[in-house]
């Protein structure tokens, strides 16, 4: 799990948001804790990328084809999906954040508790050590 507070807001490479002043008082918290989380279901992983992908939902198991090695050519839909959300046409499917980034508050947000997350473990792991 170390590598997820390792992992800055930053490193998600999210656009601008298209809508900056849409939604000023709605509570994320709830999309936010569930990206964080499936975030961290692919700490260490070796798919570049991984945390992009899945801040945007884009499925990085078959990074948004949705076809797996060579059933490409075979013109398949392969992709079993993520962890913890299905793969439907290269994006995660059901997945809460799904287009979310496009907003100035939920990404304000996601900073913040990827922050308060990050600060956390680094105070548990100072106790231990």
């Amino acid at each position: 799990m170390d590598n997820l507070f390792r992992l800055k807001f930053e490193d998600l490479k999210l656009d601008k948001p298209k809508h900056p002043a849409r939604f000023p008082s709605i509570d994320w918290s709830e999309e936010v804790d569930d990206l964080i989380d499936n975030l961290a279901s692919y700490e260490g992983s070796r798919i570049y990328g991984a945390a992009e992908m899945v801040a945007r939902a884009t499925c990085p198991e078959c990074c948004g084809s949705s076809c797996m090695d060579s059933d490409y050519e075979n013109g398949e839909d392969s992709c079993n999906g993520s962890h913890n959300h299905d793969c439907s046409g290269g994006e995660m499917s059901q997945a809460s954040w799904s287009q979310l980034h496009k907003y100035e508050t939920f990404q304000k947000q996601l900073k913040a508790r990827m922050l308060e997350r990050a600060d956390d473990c680094h105070i548990m792991n100072r106790k231990y050590f």
